[in-house]
């Protein structure tokens, strides 16, 4: 699991985090472009569905040794925070997000 993550705080919270929801979704964007670049790199590889699973299983499985094959993964956001609406939530999974933790330690949006 490849998790992003990225806190809304209220002005008034004394914990760390971003002062807007716009703010968070922001960094999520970066953490994802980080992971992108990892695919792109070959070092990992997105997976989205059950054929992208069963090939990378497939992929994984061929040969003996495995230090130079990419890790798989499964895009998750922990604490939904940087969700701004609805249709953010739609962004996030067609860029390949398929699991979500709505709340993280501590106060939040949600």
């Amino acid at each position: 699991v490849a998790t992003q993550i990225a806190r809304f705080v209220a002005p008034e919270n004394p914990l760390p985090g971003w002062h807007s929801p716009e703010q968070a979704w922001a960094q999520t964007q970066g953490q994802l472009a980080w992971y992108r670049a990892m695919v792109e790199k070959g070092e990992m590889t997105q997976i989205r569905n059950w054929n992208e699973l069963e090939a990378h299983l497939a992929h994984w499985n061929q040969g003996e040794d495995k230090s130079q094959k990419p890790v798989g993964f499964i895009l998750s956001l922990e604490g939904a925070d940087s969700i701004v609406s609805l249709s953010y939530l739609e962004k996030a999974y067609e860029s390949g997000l398929r699991a979500l933790g709505p709340a993280h330690y501590g106060p939040g949006r949600y």
